[in-house]
């Protein structure tokens, strides 16, 4: 081997050493930089940490906000279904209908006026009266104003009485009984209508008699639901 080739020999492995320790040292540079540091590798395992916690945080805050949604509906609610509850039943109780206290004592012109003379009892009369203001009203508890024509004075009240006001609906009728003279006795006047008012200040309404009728101490009853109690005395 002459000195020529000996010397390339040496030369290529030479550059040969080299390339392999060049690969070496890019090999370890690579490792090197893909390696987690641990700086990064504190960041990383904290982030999905902190990732939880705010997704956490937001699904226990929607489930407050959907609690008091929630509460707030039905409180809002209960009062509005309570109040309009108790405004249904007080106005029905109104149901309507006129309370008692609401009805307004009956005016003669409210009325129309129509006398009965019956067999029984004898020389009596029956009055009856109908509500046809279109408005409920309540008959006095007294007597009424009954006069004959030009005969002086009014008959007497006549019966117990009652202790409550008879209320009338429209259409509906109170009735009150007279004794047109008495029995046992002669004498009179006759009249062919009375004279009915349901007070003193009322003006007077005129119901015809079947025919000449002699009046002699007449007396009148209260109003009454019934004709069968107003003829009972």
């Amino acid at each position: 081997m002459n000195t020529t080739t000996v010397r390339r020999t040496a030369t290529a492995l030479a550059a040969l050493s080299l390339s392999a320790l060049a690969l070496t040292a890019c090999g370890s540079d690579s490792s090197d930089s893909a390696a987690p540091k641990p700086s990064d590798k504190a960041s990383s395992s904290a982030a999905p940490k902190a990732k939880e916690s705010a997704s956490g945080g937001s699904s226990s805050g929607d489930t407050s906000s959907a609690g008091s949604s929630s509460g707030g509906s039905t409180g809002g609610a209960e009062p509005a279904s309570s109040s309009g509850s108790s405004g249904g039943s007080k106005s029905g109780g109104s149901s309507g209908g006129q309370t008692e206290g609401d009805v307004h004592p009956c005016r003669t012109s409210q009325l129309a006026f129509k006398v009965t003379q019956v067999s029984r009892p004898i020389n009596h009369a029956l009055i009856t009266a109908t509500n046809t203001s279109g408005t409920a009203c309540r008959v006095p508890l007294k007597a009424p104003v009954v006069t004959f024509g030009a005969i002086d004075g009014q008959a007497q009240p006549m019966g117990p009485g009652t202790s409550s006001e008879t209320a009338l609906e429209t259409g509906k009728s109170a009735y009150a009984g007279v004794r047109l003279s008495r029995a046992d006795s002669s004498g009179g006047q006759s009249v062919t209508g009375i004279n009915i008012a349901l007070s003193a200040g009322d003006k007077a309404v005129t119901a015809k008699l079947a025919g000449q009728t002699t009046i002699n101490d007449p007396q009148v009853t209260v109003f009454f639901a019934s004709a069968a109690d107003a003829l009972a005395y």
